[in-house]
């Protein structure tokens, strides 16, 4: 019983340590963006151009999308690194790659100071896959940089 208790315990040391791991690359791909987009200094820029991680492919959804929905979308596994709930007006986008989230975003404009934004109203989902070198327009407004198709 005692062997069994510590296999249970080492499991989930290694289990919270994986997806504490997890968590602070999202986190540190997320600053990193950020910072790389407040220094533009371009009209225009493909994500090519400026995203400071590896990365495969970045969607983007239309407002009011469900996490569960999402996760069809882009078939992942784990949902909680989905997070929020898309709304109008959220700078809102998530980047993948090799089918893992390596960073996603869903907070407002002033909040973070740039929006990303190549949802066309039309899908449900807009996708963009790197090497598809799509250039995106970059407005200064106020000191929040908008990226925009």
């Amino acid at each position: 019983m005692k062997k069994f208790t510590k296999v249970v315990l080492f499991v989930a040391v290694i289990s919270i340590i994986y997806f504490k791991i997890e968590d602070s690359l999202q986190n540190r791909n997320e600053i990193k963006l950020a910072n790389a987009i407040k220094t533009i200094n371009k009209n225009e820029v493909t994500l090519e151009e400026i995203v400071p991680f590896k990365w495969d492919k970045c969607y983007t959804f239309k407002p009011y999308t469900s996490k569960n929905e999402i996760k069809k979308y882009l078939n992942v596994e784990n949902s909680s690194k989905i997070k929020g709930v898309f709304s109008e007006g959220l700078t809102q986008f998530i980047f993948l790659k090799d089918d893992e989230i390596v960073c996603s975003v869903f907070l407002y404009p002033e909040k973070i100071g740039y929006s990303l934004n190549f949802y066309d109203g039309k899908n449900d989902y807009n996708l963009v896959n790197y090497g598809d070198n799509i250039k995106f327009n970059v407005e200064d407004r106020e000191g929040i940089i908008y990226l925009s198709i």
